[in-house]
């Protein structure tokens, strides 16, 4: 049975998911990533996994926090979160800070896979370590054309969810 830390990682992962299903429905967004991709010398697939692992620490970050500030560690907690608040955990945190809480194992092994790689990147120098440096930049432009398009005025990690349903987006 799942406990509840992997359950809210789960719930997190399909966020982080769920922004970049809705970034890549814009006109031509994920070719342009995949070239600069191919530009900074990472494997698309690989740099895709680690964009999506990224954007899952930085939601799952911004529901630790929550949660140490009194909140309730739940899915309506964690739909509450705005997404500049989670643009903020990622600018603000070094890249073991974002490792924080979480589980010890997941079930998903694609999941634990990529949170290997991202800690393997996050110690590496040279052309690998600015893999996180260049990713992270992709996400907070990502984070911020989602604020941006979005029809409310604050969107939160809620509004991100529906926006990815109601356009018939995974997860």
């Amino acid at each position: 049975m799942a406990s509840e830390h992997d359950i809210m990682w789960r719930h997190c992962a399909r966020l982080g998911q769920a922004a970049l299903a809705l970034m890549d429905q814009e006109p031509d967004y994920r070719t342009t990533r995949h070239a600069a991709f191919a530009k900074w010398g990472i494997d698309v697939e690989q740099a895709e996994r680690l964009l999506a692992i990224f954007a899952s620490l930085a939601v799952h970050s911004a529901l630790t926090d929550a949660v140490a500030a009194g909140s309730p560690s739940s899915i309506e907690t964690l739909h509450a979160i705005p997404l500049s608040t989670v643009s903020e955990a990622m600018a603000s945190k070094q890249y073991h800070e974002l490792l924080a809480g979480l589980p010890a194992s997941f079930q998903d092994d694609a999941d634990q896979a990529g949170i290997n790689i991202f800690r393997l990147a996050s110690l590496q120098s040279g052309r690998t370590g600015q893999w996180l440096l260049r990713l992270g930049r992709e996400l907070q432009y990502v984070l911020r054309t989602l604020t941006e398009h979005s029809p409310g005025p604050a969107p939160t990690c809620g509004d991100l969810y529906r926006q990815a349903q109601n356009a018939g987006l995974p997860p």
